[in-house]
């Protein structure tokens, strides 16, 4: 019997090391080959999808950011105990892939297909159906207010056959080939959330382009995200995230949630975190939204309107890490506020108090007469800090100018529009002017420069006519010069800003109303720019030349509209300095 129970240990024991040994990491290595025009790095990311999305492109702990050899190759070993599903990015390239413990999988972004080694054919499946739901928004987007236009019974079959046909691709597929299940249930989760993200816009955007009201109540939202809010493992998939995320917004919108939230004007800081607090979701899931939102809100919004939410989310986030992540980018973001040499109300409406973040050269005094680099930020007039534009400002400071980063009212935020930035801008300008000998500046020195939003709000300072508010006090808003970058021009092309110019988007538009005489100016535009179309830039610089204004340009081949190649940045710091000497504002 001992003999017997002696033998049994032994099995055992053999069980459970050959069980521990199937759970030793094993490599993984992944190889391949991209074409660089700028960027001479690669981003593979594995885990749960941002949010946080950021206007400089930062990443954070789930990025690996690999180096690229001079031909373009790269390598990067790996240790797996399991499958993961990983994202690989490249300039504005991006696929998604599966690798399983002992994997060699080769990447190459030039070729078709994309995918080679280990389990290259479900990997080269997986994007040929990412590129299906591309393909459904790209339906969506082409005939916007058709898609969105039609009846409830009538728009929820056109989106079910949407999905339908999608599957029908994957089942064709799977006819002919082996589909592991995970890449099975990551390809059909991902058409399931697209189906329900667009199930629960119906009625916000419906009623945008209609001007009817769908009657309808919680039930109807109810019904859509019936168990979809249980399984954290779904944070991975970027459709579900979408839909995830989408849902928070609209159940932030209190009452409106069943209209067009979209031009309501609702703060967008405490009243989704509210909706996420309260949402019948699992912890992880909250934990993840909660910290995405906050990180989000700091980064896009800043620190000054969090109110109370920061020690409420400490002892609502169950997860520290997480929790550690918001509480250190508070702190990081609280101090860089102490990077301007001082911060002043320049501005008050209401009981919003909007600021002006200053950068002295040195040795200043107010008995100067400086010039003066005036910037503001960008963010789609909905969101940004004036700290997005310290690195500028530090440039110009050191140059001898007196440099001011400008806030100005939010959609986001304040429930403004864009009617209202360009009254903050001109207030900028005019304060700038009126507080000129107590700043120790040159009132005639004043150039207005701004990035993407920010550079449509300095070209209105001077294109633009009126906007001036009681708080100007009759000075002059408009600069002496001015600098944009990646900037709008036609405001008339789209809704949005019909919208958010009160039905007359010609009145905001610095194309519609360029005239004769204006301050001289240079602008810079990149030809891949996906937010301000090149061909907005050169009707605006077709227009400008053919009335003969002081105006200079470089259009970027290649370059988007974050100018993310080095070189291309450092010719706009170069061509910036050679304006601002000719002005005499800084020396050569």
């Amino acid at each position: 019997m001992k003999i017997q129970s002696v033998l049994f240990c032994c099995l055992l024991a053999i069980f459970f090391i050959s069980c521990a040994e199937d759970k030793k990491p094993q490599p993984v290595v992944i190889t391949g080959k991209v074409s660089v025009n700028w960027s001479n790095n690669v981003n593979l990311r594995h885990g749960t999808i941002s949010l946080a999305e950021s206007w400089s492109g930062q990443t954070d702990a789930r990025d690996s950011i690999l180096s690229l050899e001079k031909d373009g190759s790269f390598k990067v070993d790996l240790q797996l105990q399991e499958p993961k599903l990983y994202s690989f990015s490249h300039e504005n390239q991006q696929v998604e892939f599966i690798a399983f413990p002992g994997d060699s999988i080769y990447i190459d972004l030039n070729a078709e297909p994309i995918f080679s080694g280990s389990n290259s054919d479900q990997n080269n499946h997986l994007n040929v159906m990412n590129g299906e739901i591309e393909k459904i928004q790209n339906f969506v987007v082409n005939d916007e207010k058709g898609f969105f236009s039609a009846e409830l019974s009538r728009y929820n079959t056109i989106v079910d056959s949407l999905q339908s046909s999608y599957l029908k691709t994957n089942d064709t597929f799977k006819e002919k080939n082996e589909l592991n299940a995970l890449y099975n249930e990551k390809i059909t989760n991902e058409i399931k959330f697209r189906t329900k993200f667009h199930k629960i816009v119906y009625p916000a955007i419906h009623e945008m382009y209609t001007g009817d009201t769908i009657k309808i109540n919680q039930e109807f939202y109810d019904k859509i995200t019936e168990g979809s809010f249980d399984d954290p493992e779904l944070l991975t998939q970027s459709n579900f995230v979408l839909f995830l995320d989408r849902y928070t917004d609209i159940m932030s919108a209190g009452d409106l949630r069943f209209r067009n939230y979209y031009d309501a004007g609702i703060q967008k800081i405490e009243p989704k975190y509210n909706a996420i607090k309260e949402l019948n979701a699992h912890q992880e899931i909250k934990d993840y939204l909660m910290n995405e939102h906050l990180k989000k809100s700091i980064s896009n919004y800043g620190i000054a309107y969090l109110g109370d939410i920061i020690p409420d989310y400490k002892l609502n986030s169950s997860n520290p890490e997480l929790k550690q992540q918001v509480l250190d980018m508070y702190v990081d973001s609280k101090s860089r506020r102490t990077e301007a040499d001082t911060i002043v109300m320049y501005k008050k409406v209401g009981n919003i108090e909007l600021e002006a973040h200053i950068f002295k050269p040195e040795g200043h005094k107010k008995t100067n007469k400086a010039p003066v680099y005036a910037f503001f930020h960008g963010g789609g007039w909905a969101q940004g800090t004036p700290e997005w534009g310290y690195t500028n400002c530090k440039r110009y400071q050191e140059k001898g100018m007196f440099a001011v980063s400008f806030e100005y009212r939010l959609i986001d935020i304040h429930g403004s529009n864009i009617i209202n930035c360009i009254e903050d801008a001109k207030s900028a300008i005019a304060w700038l002017r009126n507080e000129a000998n107590s700043l120790g500046i040159d009132p005639d020195k004043i150039v207005a420069a701004g990035f993407s939003a920010g550079g449509h709000l300095a070209a209105s300072t001077a294109i633009l006519d009126g906007f001036e508010t009681s708080n100007s006090s009759g000075v002059n808003g408009i600069p002496n010069a001015f600098i944009t970058h990646s900037a709008t021009y036609n405001t008339t092309k789209s809704n949005f800003f019909k919208r958010q110019s009160n039905g007359n988007a010609a009145s905001i538009s610095t194309f519609h109303n360029i005239k004769k005489d204006l301050p001289p100016s240079i602008s810079f535009h990149g030809t891949r720019d996906h937010l301000a179309r090149i061909s907005e830039f050169t009707e605006y610089r077709d227009q400008m030349e053919k009335l003969g204004n002081d105006f200079e340009y470089k259009i970027f081949e290649g370059v988007g509209h974050f100018f993310g190649d080095s070189k291309a940045r450092d010719e706009v710091h170069e061509l910036t300095d050679s304006f601002l000497q000719k002005m005499d504002y800084i020396e050569k």
